[in-house]
Order: structure tokens, then C-alpha cells, then sequence
């Protein structure tokens, strides 16, 4: 009797003393979250971490704050400090527990884990206004001018081109497409990133919706925006367009290059210069995004389900346009991804029969000599 009460006295005073020490931990984490100020940082550093400047990550905080979780307890997480934490892990593309360690945030894996579903959601939500595709005949035109000023191609509204961003393997039973669906061609797990740019570097369309099996052209044909580009071409809209890369099928409303190859003093081989030139910028974004948010790269691997790396991937793209207009700089150099899809799509119908037509029009009007 007398070993066994020994017992229980030993093990509650075992409780004891790991209680006081979860409570001492929680008491540091506090201390050291309320001592720390990212702000007082200088402000090279800060975009070095953030890859927001104070001005533009004091922005998204104060919009997104009314609709994340109010703090709870004394020693929940400072809304702001959340946000900023979900901005390192973005930009370092880290495990969550180290994240959480990093930059005096004292923040523990599950509550780094809750804070990047609160904010991913909060920018997807409030912050989706700042990735636009041009509808009024303004902003159309304004698109074009920038586009026909730097590269000398008429009627551009946009580059477009697909990037990989990898996933881990989703479950087998995943409800939108089977876990196999997201083995890409490249050999690993993806989402399939379709991106519209225009002239500024400025991201006017993200669709992260398909696995990385899905191919660039099947991804354009199921979008929102061919279909809003086809219903306009229909209604004599004729006067705009996108440029893609040859893996996309030509149409009025999407011109590609000639194929094979032209020399450079005919009007194909002139045709082919300035389109080459004016999609570049797609690359040069895709470049850009997977720089500053690393958790974008392909040894990163976004550890989450397809829905939620989507949200992930487009809260980057809305931070990107926002670190944009702010002017941001860009501080490490580019990070180029070669996304060329070489296999043209089959089929000929008439939409591809008036996209020739546009094609040797353009090429005759502008390109001539």
C-alpha cells in the first residue's frame, strides 16, 4: 500500500513539474512574441523576409484583419504577427514548425498551420479584387498600348503560359480527380498553374485548379476566359488578343508563332521575333512569383491537400500584384522555370482557320518589312 501511495505521489508531482514547464515555455513564447516588432527591422530586411514592404504588408493586414479569428486568450497569437508568419512561410517555403521558430515568432506547428489557413483564406476572400482581367474598352486599350509600345506587337491583352507548382500525393480517394491525375510529365505531383500577365509584370488572370497531367491547351479550352474571349469574338470584338506559346491552339483570340522556322528578314520570321519578345514577360512573372514566394518551387513541395495548395498559390499571386503596384524590389535574382509544352493539339475547325487569317493579316500589316 505504502509503494503503491509512493507511487501516485511520484507520478502527480511528474505532472506537476511538466506542467510548469508547458506553462513556462507558453509564458516565454508570449514574452517573446510581444517583445518582438518586425517592423522596427530595416526595411531591405524586411522585404528580404516578408517579401512585402511595410507599407504594403500593413496594407493587407489592415484589410484582412476584421475577418480573422479575434485572440481568444492572453496568449494567443497577435493577429498581425499571423500574418506575418504566414508571409515568411510563403516567402521561405519551410516546414511549418521551423517557420514558426524563425524570426522570434515562438509560434507552435499547429498554430502556424491554423494562421495559413486563416490568412490564405482571408486574401483569397478580400484581396482577389487585385487580380482582373480588362472587360471595359479602357482598360482593353490600355493593355494594348503598353504591350504594342515595349514590343511592337498590336492588339495584346495578355501572355499566357502554365507553370508546375508541386503538391505531395494527394489520398487515392481525393473527390476531384484521382491522386494519379496530379502525376505530371516531369515525374512528380502537381497542380497545373495557368497564368495571364500583362505588359507590367502584373498577373490579370491565376486558375489553379487542374492536376499536373492536365495540359496548358485543355486547361485554356475549360476556362473562363476563353470563353469570355470567344463570346466577345463573337459579338465583332476582333481587335484584341492573347499570346501563348505553340502548345496552345491558334484561334482569333489566342495567336501563336508560326511553325518551323522562318528567317528572320520574311515577315513570318519578323512575326515570330516580336511574338517571342512579347510573351517573354509570362516567363519573366513566372519567374518572378517562384523568387519571391519560394513555397512555389519544385524542391519546396506544398505539403497540403490540392484545395488548399490552390488557395496557397493564388494568395501568391494576389501578393505578388500588391508587392507590384507598391513597387516592391525584387531582392535575389530570378528564378527561371523552362515550361514549354512542344506537342500541338490536333484538330482544325473554323476557329482556327479565322485565327490563321488574323495571323497573316497582323503579319502583313505590321511585319511586312
Amino acid at each position: 500500500m505504502a509503494a503503491a501511495a509512493g507511487y501516485f505521489v511520484v507520478l502527480i508531482n511528474n505532472e506537476i513539474q511538466n506542467e510548469y514547464r508547458r506553462n513556462r515555455v507558453r509564458y516565454i513564447n508570449r514574452n517573446l512574441r510581444d517583445s518582438s516588432n518586425p517592423f522596427e527591422l530595416p526595411e531591405r530586411n524586411f522585404v528580404k523576409i516578408f517579401r512585402l514592404s511595410k507599407e504594403s504588408a500593413r496594407y493587407v493586414i489592415n484589410t484582412i484583419l476584421p475577418h480573422l479569428n479575434e485572440p481568444q486568450r492572453s496568449t494567443s497569437i497577435p493577429p498581425h504577427l499571423g500574418v506575418l508568419c504566414v508571409l515568411h512561410f510563403l516567402e521561405h517555403g519551410s516546414y511549418q514548425e521551423s517557420v514558426g521558430r524563425g524570426w522570434n515568432f515562438a509560434i507552435s506547428q499547429p498554430a502556424v498551420s491554423k494562421c495559413i489557413t486563416q490568412v490564405t483564406n482571408a486574401i483569397n476572400n478580400e484581396l482577389n479584387n487585385w487580380i482582373v482581367f480588362p472587360q471595359d474598352n479602357q482598360s482593353i486599350q490600355r493593355n494594348k498600348q503598353v504591350f504594342f509600345e515595349q514590343y511592337g506587337f498590336p492588339g495584346i491583352v495578355g501572355a499566357i503560359d502554365c507553370s508546375h507548382v508541386a503538391i505531395v500525393a494527394p489520398p487515392a480517394n481525393h473527390h476531384l480527380y484521382p491522386a494519379a491525375a496530379y502525376y505530371n510529365r516531369k515525374g512528380f505531383y502537381s497542380i497545373n498553374v495557368q497564368l495571364i500577365v500583362d505588359a507590367n509584370l502584373k498577373i490579370i488572370n491565376v486558375n489553379a485548379r487542374f492536376p499536373g497531367s492536365v495540359h496548358d491547351a485543355a486547361i485554356w479550352r475549360m476556362s473562363n476566359i476563353n470563353w469570355h474571349l470567344e463570346n466577345r469574338y463573337l459579338n465583332d470584338n476582333l481587335d484584341y488578343h492573347l499570346i501563348g506559346d505553340e502548345g496552345y491552339r491558334l484561334s482569333p483570340w489566342l495567336l501563336v508563332k508560326y511553325p518551323g522556322n522562318h528567317p528572320q528578314h520574311t515577315p513570318e520570321g519578323r512575326y515570330n521575333n516580336h511574338i517571342v519578345r512579347a510573351r517573354s514577360v509570362v516567363e519573366r512573372v513566372i519567374g518572378i512569383l517562384k523568387c519571391k514566394f519560394r513555397c512555389l518551387l519544385r524542391h519546396r513541395t506544398l505539403h497540403y491537400s490540392p484545395i488548399k495548395a490552390a488557395q496557397i498559390i493564388t494568395s501568391c499571386a494576389i501578393l505578388h500584384n500588391i508587392a507590384m503596384t507598391f513597387n516592391v524590389p525584387v531582392i535575389d535574382e530570378y528564378i527561371q522555370e523552362n515550361i514549354r509544352q512542344n506537342d500541338m493539339p490536333g484538330g482544325v475547325g473554323n476557329f482556327f482557320m479565322q485565327g490563321v487569317q488574323k495571323r497573316e493579316i497582323l503579319t502583313q500589316q505590321y511585319f511586312n518589312q
